[in-house]
């Protein structure tokens, strides 16, 4: 965009500048730090990203963070069920083995030590 206005814009190494600026990060600092780096006899600017190449980025990022929910919240299932005292096996077909046998085990109806089956209600403080 600033390329389409006649300006000369080049991407300068984020790294180069943290080498450059002086005192702590801050926008000031920073800016006087890229204006430093820009006027080095040998630096070598960085080709920005194609729309393409920012598409692939951005989808695999997202899917980075799926696969981490994923682990995050299978481990808290697994730590819910383990306060019943309830282990998931991989002999038992891991976690969804271990679903399924509970829900097997809960149309057959639940044993007296697991909460549900009580005539009482089950208060959680």
């Amino acid at each position: 965009m600033a390329k389409d206005n006649g300006h000369d814009a080049r991407i300068i190494s984020a790294k180069l500048v943290s080498q450059i600026r002086q005192n702590q990060k801050a926008d000031k600092n920073d800016a006087l730090a890229i204006v430093q780096a820009s006027q080095l006899v040998d630096i070598k600017f960085i080709n920005g990203k194609t729309f393409e190449q920012q598409e692939q980025h951005s989808t695999m990022r997202m899917r980075e963070l799926t696969v981490k929910h994923k682990v995050a919240l299978r481990n808290q299932i697994e730590a819910l069920l383990l306060e019943f005292n309830i282990r998931v096996s991989s002999r038992r077909g891991g976690l969804g083995g271990t679903v399924q046998g509970m829900l097997e085990d809960a149309e057959k109806g639940f044993p007296d030590y697991l909460p549900g089956s009580a005539t009482e209600p089950v208060v959680i403080a």
